[in-house]
């Protein structure tokens, strides 16, 4: 029997389910903590979730067309594990040189994690390469579509699932809410009513405008202040949330992993 002159070719039917996945993973990836902490003004910016989407969706339509390429799937799940590996390295060093200008040190580390960075798609590439060929093996047989709604809905759950690995944890999720509540009390009750580790910033909070939106992240150079000297310090009991107001002014303050405040300053 022959299949393609009726359904798409194992390559275009790789690009459209590898595509399909990659859109799905990176829009779950872009928004779950918006669902989740939906009472917390998270910061977001359209354009980089675009732009996260668009080449999630374009590198895994990449990978679904390359691996079902050769028709010795071995290769086929090699080259696309690689350019998986590519496509992390090359976000990765984009985020370092505009963040730090770290050009050299990634480009460095690049070289020692490649190997390991592709053969985390292994697995990813492999169902890939199994999903394409097992469609066109299964068409025209009896019950054919369900059999294959199977196939894709396990890859779709799988897609879900890895989508949702980016939600921040409990004390990521206790330490902005903390924060919201801190700057709405200043905003409605005066700095002078404010928690001791927070007084550094009331007066500024006090003065900015009533918008705001609040970003997390574990890296510790966000904030202000060198914590490098501190040898106790690392991200593993540190985390730091940042405060955007509408009027332009900005606050980091520095949180333990049990979301207690340690300390507040202006940011730049």
């Amino acid at each position: 029997m022959n299949v393609s002159r009726k359904y798409p070719s194992r390559r275009m039917l790789g690009l459209w389910v590898g595509a399909g996945l990659g859109f799905l993973y990176s829009l779950i990836a872009a928004t779950i903590n918006l669902i989740f902490i939906h009472d917390v003004p998270l910061y977001i910016s359209p354009e980089l979730i675009l732009n996260q989407i668009f080449w999630a969706t374009v590198a895994a339509g990449l990978m679904g067309f390359i691996v079902n390429w050769p028709e010795a799937g071995f290769l086929g799940v090699l080259a696309a594990s690689f350019l998986g590996g590519i496509t992390i390295f090359l976000e990765t060093l984009l985020r370092a040189v505009q963040a730090y200008g770290s050009f050299g040190l990634v480009l460095v580390t690049f070289v020692y994690m490649i190997l390991p960075m592709a053969a985390l798609f292994i697995p990813l590439t492999a169902l890939l390469r199994w999903a394409g060929g097992y469609f066109l093996q299964i068409a025209d047989q009896p019950w054919w579509v369900w059999r294959s709604l199977r196939v894709y809905l396990f890859l779709i759950a799988i897609a879900v699932i890895l989508g949702s690995m980016p939600l921040y944890s409990s004390e990521a999720r206790s330490s902005l809410r903390k924060m919201d509540a801190m700057i709405k009390h200043v905003q409605d009750f005066g700095p002078d009513d404010a928690s001791w580790a927070f007084r550094t910033v009331a007066e500024t909070v006090s003065q900015a405008d009533d918008n705001y939106s609040l970003e997390w992240t574990d890296d510790l150079r966000r904030f202000p202040y060198s914590l490098v000297e501190e040898g106790s310090y690392s991200s593993a009991t540190l985390q730091v949330v940042l405060a955007y107001f509408d009027s332009g002014e900005t606050i980091a303050c520095l949180f333990g992993s049990d979301a207690t405040l340690n300390l507040c300053a202006q940011a730049k």
